[in-house]
């Protein structure tokens, strides 16, 4: 885990995720791996009022949408995805 924390949203992503501008999000930055070799920053952000103690499960060990599911019967039914290059 590089990052992870409750913020207000920005704009662009509280209009992403319903919310109001300035809304409690929960923001969850991992580092993905390839056979141990860096291969991309994941971001996820998240309405804060829909997983409160989000933070407390160690996502090194669980997945995201695991947790979502059994904790709090929130089951991904939809996600976007950006992916930008960037040197090293």
């Amino acid at each position: 885990m590089l990052k992870a924390g409750v913020t207000g949203a920005s704009p662009e992503l509280a209009d992403k995720l319903q919310v109001d501008e300035g809304a409690a999000i929960v923001l969850l930055s991992r580092l993905c791996l390839s056979e141990g070799v860096p291969l991309a920053v994941q971001t996820s952000y998240l309405p804060h009022g829909l997983c409160h103690n989000l933070l407390q499960f160690v996502f090194r060990l669980e997945s995201l949408y695991r947790v979502l599911t059994s904790a709090y019967g929130l089951p991904a039914v939809g996600a976007g995805q950006a992916i930008e290059a960037a040197l090293a």
